[in-house]
């Protein structure tokens, strides 16, 4: 790949440069490297606030969109420069309420939430393999169109907006990244104590498969961390890979947390629910949107009666906790043995030691 935008000649229609420019009426949904293409999605404001995701999920709301070729891409979204508004981010552990603190963040009428944007899973998938035979990208161009798609998401609807971005789960090997690629970008890292994410998975196991299909995305993650695993896949069950799960992302936390301590606040969600009345303005004043805490804390309790990804669909913490329950007595022997090899992966990897205080 080349870096795209220089002599590309003209864009075509039928989404003009104006209108691409201006606002995020025009998404930028998705790149793809292999057949060198990018896809432009027209998404209203209040569906941004609607949607629970903007991956392939977003496709049943028959949005109009619009391919080109990758070479215009540097046109679309010429550098924002100095211009850029800062950009808030949620990364998170999976399964952990970060669809629900996004919803309650987005209370202020002042912030947009993007929620899952497929092109930074694609940046996630990609960095992964940067420097490798495998790269479609030299790391240059990589950090290139990383700079392009935050540039994309930084666009507003109106002046004072705050965009604040939730990654999906498999996106926190972009936190340092994204952390690194401009000094006024803020984080908050949601995560869960393992014993609770153990409970969680486990409970979940009958509604999808995203400890399988993230399985091997995580192992990546983890020889980052140990270069020549000690285990395989094939070797490993559901718990093993809940553990892997939580592991690796929590390792990609902390680091952004040492490195980037003052653009980058930690929350326990368990913690969130249990005094909201704290830890929301907390949120609220790492976002830049102080004034807006008291509205956002009103009106958590409505929020957080229905399921977030589906807010007409009743759960209420209290729900939560029953089945975080039922699921200890139905998994409570997995949720032992995956305590207990998180332990020993700990106690054999120094960069590892500051997660036994966050596993129970």
């Amino acid at each position: 790949m080349t870096v795209p935008g220089e002599g590309a000649g003209a864009i075509p229609q039928p989404a003009s440069q104006q209108e691409i420019s201006a606002t995020p009426l025009w998404h930028l949904y998705d790149y793809d490297l292999s057949h060198q293409t990018f896809t432009l999605m027209r998404i209203e404001e209040y569906l941004y606030r609607e949607a629970s995701f903007l991956d392939s999920r977003i496709l049943e709301y028959a949005c109009p969109s619009v391919r080109y070729e990758l070479r215009h891409l540097g046109q679309m979204f010429p550098r924002l420069g100095d211009d850029r508004a800062p950009l808030g981010f949620i990364f998170h552990v999976g399964h952990c309420g970060s669809t629900l603190l996004s919803r309650a963040l987005a209370v202020s009428p002042r912030v947009l939430p993007f929620r899952e944007p497929l092109t930074l899973r694609n940046l996630s998938a990609d960095h992964r393999e940067l420097d490798t035979p495998l790269s479609f990208m030299a790391r240059p161009e990589w950090d290139w169109l990383l700079t392009t798609v935050l540039d994309s998401l930084a666009r507003r609807f109106r002046e004072g907006q705050v965009n604040v971005v939730k990654a999906t789960s498999t996106g926190n090997n972009l936190i340092a990244p994204v952390l690194a690629e401009s000094p006024r970008h803020r984080a908050l890292l949601l995560y869960l104590p393992l014993e609770v994410y153990l409970a969680t998975m486990l409970g979940k196991r009958k509604e999808g498969g995203d400890l399988w299909t993230q399985a091997r995305t995580r192992m990546r993650d983890w020889m980052g961390i140990e270069a020549e695993p000690s285990f395989s896949l094939h070797e490993l069950q559901a718990a093993h890979f809940a553990v892997l799960s939580w592991i690796t992302s929590m390792h990609h936390m902390m680091a952004a947390r040492d490195r980037y301590a003052e653009r980058v606040a930690m929350l326990d969600f368990e913690r969130l629910l249990s005094n909201p009345d704290h830890h929301l303005p907390e949120a609220a004043s790492l976002f830049g949107i102080d004034d807006e805490s008291a509205e956002i804390v009103e009106r958590f309790p409505e929020i957080s009666a229905g399921y977030s990804k589906r807010p007409d669909k009743r759960y209420t913490p209290e729900t939560r906790v029953q089945l975080l329950n039922l699921s200890r007595d139905e998994h409570g022997a997995d949720i032992r043995i995956g305590l207990d090899w998180a332990r020993s992966l700990i106690a054999r990897s120094p960069t590892l030691v500051a997660l036994d205080e966050y596993l129970d």
